[in-house]
């Protein structure tokens, strides 16, 4: 069928929005095959973040009252994920360093054409990761690895590469079928589409420290893990209202909680394979977490 042959999830979700109330659907995260035509950014000097602020945000994690997730389980312990946003705590005790990334992740977004400045507009945070990787560790193996239904992710390493740590490289696959390791400093902060396939190598000395921030089309989130609910309210998160346990700094006008997805799916990734066959993939879409313990960075 040629109409499906033409299918994307931009044009499932545009398709949707007609027949449904305004704000009921979300979307805009393109297909990863797409995804890998965009290029990483890294921010650097003055754009990156100061040795006051990476002190901060260790400081931060330190306190503690955050949910936690062991990636390398169950053959070590060795990497462990602390969900910052949990109760809006770094969203609290940070809200300028939260602001300025926010603010990152929507100016390179529109510079780099990825969204549209309207787009831009309504990211809001997903997830606010503190990665501690100690070695012997595991990193990400799969090259076609992705954050997916995140628009943009930024990671800011806390750490000095081969003074803190070795190994721990983040690769991109590039459209050649090449990786493209990306060597980033202590403050740095590497931007990329978030569909766009990444990986990382294990860690094989010392601790590799990183800030990792997914930005999405949804409700800032305050659940204590990687949220993969667009529902009004995630069934993990605290009592209240989506927006009203974040700071007045952090509430935009411009973005409403939206109603939440109406159907109990919705479209993954759309393509013909090499034998010509429509592969289509579809993603659970209730407010039932659905496949935790799942990689990301």
């Amino acid at each position: 069928n040629a109409e499906l042959a033409l299918l994307t999830p931009d044009s499932w979700f545009k398709t949707l929005l007609a027949y449904t109330d305004p704000g009921a659907l979300l979307g805009g995260a393109p297909d990863p095959h797409l995804a890998q035509q965009s290029c990483a950014v890294i921010l650097t000097g003055p754009d990156a973040l100061r040795r006051e602020d990476v002190a901060d945000i260790r400081k931060v994690a330190a306190v503690g009252g955050y949910g936690q997730e062991i990636r390398s389980r169950p053959k070590s312990d060795a990497w462990e994920v602390l969900f910052l946003q949990t109760s809006s705590l770094f969203a609290r005790r940070a809200t300028p360093l939260l602001r300025r990334l926010q603010d990152v992740a929507r100016a390179v977004a529109v510079r780099e054409g990825w969204l549209s400045a309207e787009q831009a507009q309504r990211l809001q945070p997903r997830v606010v990761e503190f990665h501690c990787q100690n070695a012997p560790g595991p990193g990400i193996s799969d090259p076609h690895h992705y954050d997916l239904d995140s628009l943009v992710t930024l990671d800011v390493m806390l750490s000095t590469p081969e003074v803190d740590f070795r190994g721990g490289q983040l690769c991109t696959l590039e459209v050649d079928g090449k990786l493209k390791e990306h060597a980033f400093g202590k403050g740095d902060i590497l931007v990329f589409q978030a569909h766009k396939y990444h990986c990382i190598s294990p860690v094989i000395q010392g601790c590799r420290s990183v800030l990792v921030l997914e930005f999405w089309d949804g409700p800032a989130r305050t659940c204590p893990h990687r949220c993969t609910s667009f529902a009004p309210r995630c069934p993990l998160e605290s009592g209240g209202s989506v927006t009203s346990t974040l700071p007045a700094a952090l509430q935009d006008e411009q973005f409403a909680p939206p109603l939440g997805r109406l159907l109990p799916f919705r479209l993954g990734s759309c393509r013909r394979s090499s034998g010509g066959a429509l592969e289509i993939f579809w993603k659970c879409n209730e407010p039932v977490q659905c496949g935790e313990g799942e990689e990301a960075e």
